[in-house]
């Protein structure tokens, strides 16, 4: 029968796989949202913006991707296919019409059954309005009136895990693991040769 110490060490190798496992998973999910990006971030309406998005599919059954204006069934600005790399190179004029301040815009994209393509909708936001409409909006709404511009299937901006939190995973399970590999040692030094094989 395992001692608790042979137990609580276990338990530490464990966890020391466990950590970068879940740490490659996440990344993995982050890298494959769809994203979104536009500039000039600025504009008056009717002007024209440019853009670049990632991780759409080329597949042939996959739809068009659209660019949809502040909300997921909003008017349909620039519709496309991605090129074979999944990437996107819209270009096109926002609404005129519509009160100074900040719009979501939405890449959308379908799979052959109609369901949305994984990691899409990409996002991205936009100021329309002048430069002092928006001074006078980000002054009145303070830290909240900015948004991130970029995009993803959450709202982020569809990038993968930083390279510091690689590393804090890997010292983490490097601790984890160390320990595991100390408590082993100690306990089969204290029952002496054959303790694990009880």
């Amino acid at each position: 029968m395992r001692s608790s110490r042979q137990k609580w060490a276990f338990s530490l190798i464990v966890a020391a796989v466990a950590v970068p496992l879940a740490v490659v998973s996440v990344a993995f999910a982050c890298g494959r949202l769809a994203t979104l990006f536009v500039g000039p971030q600025r504009v008056a309406p009717g002007a024209e913006v440019s853009g670049f998005g990632r991780n759409y599919t080329a597949a042939p059954t996959a739809s068009t991707v659209d660019i949809h204006f502040n909300r997921r069934s909003g008017p349909v600005l620039w519709s496309g296919r991605p090129a074979p790399s999944g990437e996107i190179r819209p270009s096109f004029a926002v609404p005129t019409g519509v009160k100074a301040g900040y719009y979501t815009l939405m890449a959308t994209q379908t799979t052959s059954t109609g369901a949305p393509s994984a990691g899409t909708p990409g996002r991205a936001r936009i100021f329309i309005g002048t430069a002092s409409q928006k001074r006078a909006i980000d002054s009145s709404a303070g830290v909240w009136a900015s948004p991130s511009v970029g995009g993803g299937s959450g709202g982020g901006t569809g990038q993968t895990v930083p390279a510091d939190v690689g590393v804090l995973a890997a010292l983490l399970s490097a601790g984890l693991l160390a320990g595991g590999v100390a408590l082993l040692r100690d306990d089969r030094r204290r029952r002496g040769p054959g303790a694990l094989a009880s």
